[in-house]
């Protein structure tokens, strides 16, 4: 039998108290096991650790700098690109033409491709048909002249001549500054007349 207590039920296992901290709570404990310990022991672990590590960082640098430093092989005779080549001076022309096309046509034409060119009519309604065919494989025999290494056999629909492929060039970057022709407007269909009363 349990004995009970007049003020009520005794707590019991069912009934545990709140456990409470011990009062008070002075913080962490320092290190006693380092007490003993010599510091130039522990100055010259800290030094030794470092070194290699600065050791490491070196070899690993000095190998991704020997990969990175393998000589590329020598060019052949007279590619193109050779200083002032034909390809070399072709590719000018081009760039000048791309970027006056970039100039006057707006920033978006630095990212077309060639292809995305030739299928814009904007090229053509600025500086002719004829004229945009022309500048459309001037552009492509350029990219041929850079990107695959082929020279081609004259200086395109130009001619060889460099003096009149200059000058056709210069006259496309002219006409490309020329102010865009504005669209003529509609004419009125015959027996149309007007509903407003200008008010």
């Amino acid at each position: 039998m349990t004995r009970q207590d007049p003020g009520g039920p005794t707590p019991g296992p069912a009934d545990p108290l709140p456990l409470l901290p011990p009062r008070p709570n002075l913080g962490p404990e320092p290190w006693r096991d380092l007490d003993g310990a010599d510091p130039w022991a522990i100055s010259a672990a800290v030094l030794l650790l470092a070194s290699v590590a600065v050791i490491g960082a070196r070899v690993i640098a000095r190998r991704r700098g020997r990969a990175a430093s393998v000589p590329a092989p020598a060019p052949g005779p007279a590619g193109p690109s050779a200083p002032g080549s034909r390809a070399d001076r072709l590719v000018a022309r081009a760039e000048a033409i791309r970027e006056a096309i970039i100039a006057h046509l707006g920033p978006s034409w630095a990212a077309r491709t060639t292809e995305e060119i030739a299928d814009s009519p904007e090229l053509a309604s600025r500086i002719g048909p004829d004229r945009a065919a022309r500048v459309v494989a001037l552009l492509a025999e350029a990219d041929r002249a850079k990107f695959a290494g082929e020279v081609p056999p004259g200086l395109g629909d130009q001619g060889g001549d460099d003096a009149e492929a200059d000058r056709w060039a210069a006259e496309v970057v002219r006409a490309l500054a020329r102010p865009a022709p504005r669209p003529s407007p509609a004419p009125a269909p015959a027996g149309a007349s007007s509903t407003s009363s200008g008010r």
